[in-house]
């Protein structure tokens, strides 16, 4: 029994130690969350998590490249053939959804849900960018 005596001591000073940090809290920033949203990353970095914030920053860029390329090749070209049809019913009837059928009836189905995909990720990149931003830095 006197060998357990040692182990267990070191174990209970562990727990101790662990404790301790288990009851520091972490600082929120909800102000930087909501100002940083639209800039996925850069709160993260001012709250000195450079790394995630990059991974963010970079993640944001990478999917708006995308999404830029996309909407250069597929839509502007469908847009500039169906420009008159479409300021005709925008004149008659106002920007509805009668005027996104006709500007863009040349876009093909995936390349509307490739948009629509990449739109989504953007919003959870951003989401989890002020998520993590409001948590502030983890600390080891």
């Amino acid at each position: 029994m006197s060998t357990i005596t040692p182990i267990n001591s070191a174990y209970r000073q562990n727990l101790a130690f662990g404790a301790e940090n288990a009851d520091a809290k972490q600082k929120r920033h909800p102000v930087k969350a909501v100002l940083f949203y639209g800039i996925p990353g850069v709160g993260e970095m001012t709250n000195g998590d450079t790394k995630k914030g990059l991974k963010h920053l970079g993640t944001s860029i990478v999917l708006g490249a995308a999404a830029g390329a996309l909407y250069i090749k597929k839509f502007i070209p469908s847009l500039l053939t169906n420009m008159e049809a479409a300021t005709k019913v925008a004149m008659a009837k106002g920007i509805n959804m009668e005027y996104f059928k006709t500007a863009y009836k040349d876009v093909s189905k995936k390349s509307l849900a490739g948009m629509a995909v990449l739109g989504a990720l953007g919003v959870a990149n951003a989401t989890s960018a002020a998520i993590s931003t409001y948590k502030g830095k983890e600390t080891a």
